[in-house]
């Protein structure tokens, strides 16, 4: 069985892989990148200088194995190029590959991409995929960062984002009921079992009426596709060439594009307060992405915007690498100030 931590193990995969032989090449080198606490990520790097990204999804979380996750049962396996029907357990990586199939294939890329899928190995968990350029906007929005982005960069990296969520919720795949029913949606809904209390203990105001609000959301444009996990580190800046790619697909579903933009905004708010980070490029941000927003926006939507929103500082708030201090104080603050920050201009 392959070890997905060693690189002596990720080369002997890789260069066993279709993918790899199909080259007509070897690999190199191995280099391990961030995977978070769920997945295994390595650049590989083959002798004819070419990359190409290695990911690991593990059937438990990777810090904790004994942590599975859940699989859901569908009508459809991956078969190449092509689906056949067939009763198959899909895993995560499922869900990511045929999400970047598509979306690599029915959108242009002008503003924005994502990697081109090259091959799934489902036994395995393995997709290879295209290594893309740049660097996540959450490395570039904290502290040390040696060239801070500028407005210009604000103003362009908020419109091709703007791009994403209105392209995306169009995206078209084999069968919708596998993101509507995704087997990863009861995992993520438990993050926020603990809001209730922490809004309570945080003296928010009318906790149940934001817990209401917050519930229809989810029930929203349920026919439409959803990222499902658009926050900094999913999206891959390449300032020479302005142009941004998102990546981690593996959390799609459905639901109204709000819950995507809601969910950036509130992790660029922690941000803009939170220390190791530059709280000033965090809160351009977010006014840049809000700006594009509302440039972009007819004002006839009704999605609760503010809702959502709420539910995710509070949600967020409880993860400690945010470096808030006072907690309470910061997440008053911010659901406070939720209208305003989605108000019509």
């Amino acid at each position: 069985m392959t070890n997905f931590a060693e690189a002596t193990d990720v080369l002997a995969y890789a260069n066993d892989s279709s993918y790899v032989r199909a080259r007509k090449t070897t690999v190199a080198t191995a280099i391990q990148l961030s995977g978070g606490m769920v997945n295994f990520v390595w650049r590989l790097t083959l002798t004819d200088a070419s990359t190409v990204i290695l990911k690991h999804f593990p059937p438990s979380l990777r810090v904790n194995p004994a942590f599975a996750f859940p699989q859901g049962t569908v009508l459809y396996t991956l078969f190449h190029t092509h689906i056949i029907h067939s009763y198959y357990p899909l895993e995560r990586c499922e869900l990511e590959y045929i999400a970047l199939r598509a979306a690599t294939s029915q959108f242009p890329k002008e503003k924005w991409s994502a990697p081109i899928p090259y091959s799934l190995d489902a036994a395995n968990y393995v997709i290879l995929e295209q290594d893309m350029p740049g660097v996540s906007l959450f490395d570039l929005l904290k502290q040390e960062v040696d060239q801070p982005l500028s407005t210009s960069d604000f103003n362009w990296i908020a419109s091709s984002l703007l791009a994403f969520l209105t392209d995306v919720k169009s995206l078209v795949v084999p069968d919708m009921s596998i993101y509507a029913n995704s087997p990863l949606t009861p995992i993520m809904n438990r993050m926020y079992l603990r809001n209730r209390t922490r809004m309570i203990d945080f003296d928010i105001p009318r906790p149940q009426d934001w817990l209401d609000r917050a519930a229809a959301c989810d029930l929203v444009a349920t026919d439409s596709f959803l990222f499902g996990d658009f926050w900094p580190s999913s999206i891959l800046v390449d300032v020479s060439h302005k142009r941004v790619a998102i990546i981690d697909w593996e959390l799609a579903r459905t639901g109204h594009f709000g819950l995507d933009l809601t969910q950036m905004m509130a992790n660029l708010a922690l941000m803009g307060r939170g220390q190791g980070y530059n709280n000033a490029a965090a809160n351009n941000m977010a006014t840049a992405i809000m700006a594009a927003w509302k440039r972009a926006t007819s004002g006839a939507d009704t999605f609760d915007f503010e809702a959502a929103y709420v539910k995710r500082v509070v949600q967020l708030s409880q993860y400690s690498h945010w470096g808030l201090g006072n907690v309470q104080a910061a997440v008053q603050d911010l659901v406070a100030a939720a209208p305003n920050v989605f108000a019509a201009t």
